[in-house]
């Protein structure tokens, strides 16, 4: 099978049943915001070059989470793979690593440690995806995807502010004074 198939010439691709689908549908949209955020969650892996190997192994479970996340978006959410263990799974480690650095007490730029700040661009990616979610999905009952991408943006904020922690990176916070600026 060639990689190409040159209907994307025309503005096309197609599902996984093979039918063709306008590459401006939203539910295309999400799906390519959730590719951007695993391609991205796969690059913040490579620049902690090994050094913290149980975050990596997160981050790869993550990564696994979200190809689900992908076939539910391609299976019209009929296969329900991202289950509320999943959405637990992120909330566990949010409390673990809050636990350490301790409560936010005011506004932070989103600077640091090279991975901390990666981790907050990847967060930016995740909430792009909860919109496209929204648009995309047809019915008022949202399937645990949702919720899994809103706890996921809140784990990547965390996990920046973690990030910069274990890095010994001192938070940027903003002043008054920034904010009138």
């Amino acid at each position: 099978m060639k990689i190409y198939t040159k209907k994307g010439d025309q503005g096309y691709t197609s599902n996984i049943n093979g039918e063709p689908i306008k590459k401006s549908e939203a539910l295309l949209e999400l799906q390519g915001t959730i590719d951007e955020a695993n391609a991205a969650l796969g690059y913040l892996r490579s620049l902690m070059e090994g050094k913290h190997p149980t975050l990596e192994g997160i981050l790869r479970d993550i990564q696994y989470a979200l190809f689900r996340m992908g076939s539910d978006i391609t299976y019209g959410f009929t296969q329900k793979l991202i289950i509320e263990e999943d959405v637990s799974i992120l909330e566990v480690e949010i409390d673990r690593m809050t636990g350490v650095f301790g409560a936010q007490t005011t506004f932070l730029y989103y600077s640091g440690h090279q991975t901390a700040t990666f981790a907050q661009l990847i967060r930016s990616i995740i909430r792009r995806g909860e919109r496209a979610f929204v648009r995309a999905y047809v019915g008022d009952d949202y399937p645990t995807d949702l919720k899994y991408l809103n706890r996921l943006a809140d784990y990547m904020y965390a996990l920046g502010r973690y990030l910069n922690y274990i890095n010994d990176v001192a938070e940027e916070k903003m002043t008054i004074r920034d904010k009138m600026a």
